[in-house]
């Protein structure tokens, strides 16, 4: 807590200027501090590992008694506070929303609309997170969450590894993207145009951006900040060549072990004769959406094919909606995991699908008919020779960098 009330009657604020530990010291020993929120007694604590802060006493039950903030946490508050008002906009620092009992780092409100800037810098707890994202929403608040992040000195594209804190960061509209800020630097960076290369391991690009950046750009239309880029068809190149290297992998892969979903998916393949190597072509392809879910594509679409579309009659129709309540239903069935993130399941499936059934199109399987409704062409040859799979690998990686080299696949 960076707020307290004097003695004499003042608010101190040891975000309001650049403090001397001196001057704290003196003052620390001619007052004494109350919570603005409880009135209890705080304690000014002038610590060399964390920011300054007022802190409660051990057997305190205030809502704010406790702070693990960072020195770094606190000077990005108080540089992204400076920012918001140089821009002329109404902002608040550490502002008390007793509907939620929450105090966000920065509220601030842009042509009639209220925003909350989170800084996190560590993992949370998945359950934490979403209970905190929602409740903002219902109360009427745009969240935004901020990572504390180096700049990166090269702006590319770049195989990165996502952890469980950069899924929660990531912001679906207009442009799935996600947010840093280096308080050091001045120097915001946005990561965007995620492409799943393994559960882990995400390409993505890498942008910075300096202070100048209105923001209005920054949090109410990035989309300004996502123009076409002129280097996709580099990077799909960059990306086929990945999982062309990732599909050979899971060909040869020995599986001393296996995941819970290989596991569940190991007698399906089995039933048709095969094993968990042997998966269709087509049943792994590359999806824009794909980051949001953990499991690898090649299980959830060989279960896709195998369970639904091979048992649909030639010239039958599956409908988008029934097949997603299909996949939500099996999900728990064959721990297909999705990533943390602030958006339903059933819309992440949804998603996935259609995007999966343009490319069953584009590979003679499906006919679109009308949104959300498609016909039945042909079923997907299941068992093929080791050699065989090889050279549909190829075949379906060369379709794929024409497919791709032509569409824009990510949404701008």
């Amino acid at each position: 807590m960076y707020h307290a009330g004097r003695s004499d009657g003042q608010t101190i604020s040891l975000l309001s200027r650049k403090w001397k530990r001196e001057e704290l010291m003196k003052m620390k020993l001619s007052y004494q501090f109350f919570c603005p929120h409880c009135t209890e007694q705080v304690i000014l604590k002038l610590g060399n590992c964390q920011s300054w802060h007022f802190a409660h006493l051990p057997l305190s039950r205030c809502d704010f008694r406790r702070t693990n903030e960072t020195a770094a946490h606190a000077t990005a508050k108080m540089k992204l506070y400076q920012w918001l008002t140089s821009h002329h906009i109404e902002t608040y620092l550490e502002l008390y929303l007793p509907e939620l009992r929450r105090r966000p780092d920065l509220c601030m409100k842009i042509n009639g609309r209220c925003y909350v800037l989170e800084i996190q810098r560590s993992s949370i707890d998945t359950e934490q997170f979403m209970q905190r994202h929602f409740s903002y929403i219902e109360a009427g608040y745009e969240p935004v969450w901020i990572g504390l992040h180096n700049s990166e000195t090269n702006e590319n594209y770049t195989l990165k590894t996502l952890t469980l804190l950069d899924s929660f960061l990531i912001r679906r509209e207009p442009v799935p993207h996600s947010i840093y800020y280096d308080p050091y630097k001045e120097k915001w960076l946005i990561y965007s145009r995620f492409f799943y290369i393994q559960p882990r391991k995400i390409f993505l690009q890498a942008k910075n951006y300096s202070s100048s950046i209105s923001p209005y750009d920054m949090f109410c239309s990035p989309i300004n900040l996502f123009f076409p880029d002129t280097n996709t068809k580099t990077c799909m190149a960059d990306i086929l060549k990945q999982w062309k290297k990732r599909t050979l992998s899971l060909r040869t892969k020995m599986y001393v072990t296996m995941t819970p979903s290989e596991k569940r998916m190991l007698p399906l393949f089995q039933s048709c004769q095969l094993n968990l190597n042997y998966f269709p072509a087509v049943c792994n392809l590359p999806l824009p959406s794909q980051y949001m879910l953990m499991t690898p594509p090649h299980l959830w679409q060989s279960w896709l094919v195998i369970k639904l579309i091979n048992r649909t009659e030639v010239n039958k129709t599956i409908h988008l909606s029934a097949l997603t309540m299909e996949m939500i239903n099996a999900a728990h069935q064959y721990r297909f995991t999705f990533r943390p993130a602030s958006i339903h399941h059933k819309e992440i499936i949804r998603c996935l699908l259609a995007e999966y059934f343009e490319l069953l199109c584009l590979f003679g399987a499906l006919i679109k008919l009308y949104p959300g409704v498609y016909k039945v062409v042909r079923h997907i040859t299941v068992k093929k020779t080791f050699n065989n799979l090889l050279t549909d690998d190829t075949f379906v990686c060369n379709q794929l960098a024409v497919y791709f080299g032509n569409k824009n696949i990510f949404k701008t």
